[in-house]
């Protein structure tokens, strides 16, 4: 009894016929391998587009990151120079005032010593030594 019923028993190929049967196989398996190759290129391809995308990505909010870290120092040197120059122009007013106060005790102190007499009107306001005499709602300049 034959071992494989549904084949046909092998027989010998002749040198050519085998030759001709190893180089269609090799032919098969080689369009195999370039079909395989060609789908391996194209994923090889697409991984390349997407880690240029990536890459020009990354550059992109690198340049975005230090652009908002320089207008941050810029917005931070502006806010302190505008500081300075606020208390720069306070420190020059509170000058201003403390001249104005010190005119106006002038022009008050010899009229008084002038009369004899203060004010009308400055009963219980003070006196010039204990610097009562304020004057308020005068108009700067």
């Amino acid at each position: 009894t034959p071992k494989n019923p549904n084949k046909t028993p092998k027989i010998p190929l002749c040198p050519q016929e085998r030759l001709r049967q190893l180089q269609e196989e090799q032919e098969k398996q080689r369009g195999q391998l370039e079909a395989e190759l060609g789908r391996l290129q194209a994923a090889l391809g697409e991984e390349q587009q997407l880690r240029e995308l990536h890459e020009a990505e990354g550059r992109n909010l690198r340049q975005e990151l230090k652009d908002v870290q320089d207008g941050q120092r810029i917005l931070e040197k502006k806010g302190s120079a505008a500081l300075k120059d606020l208390r720069r122009q306070l420190q020059l007013e509170r000058r201003r005032g403390e001249k104005l106060q010190e005119r106006l005790q002038e022009l008050l102190v010899p009229s008084r010593a002038r009369s004899g007499q203060g004010h009308p009107g400055t009963a219980g306001r003070g006196t010039p030594k204990s610097g009562g005499y304020r004057v308020t709602g005068l108009p700067a300049g």
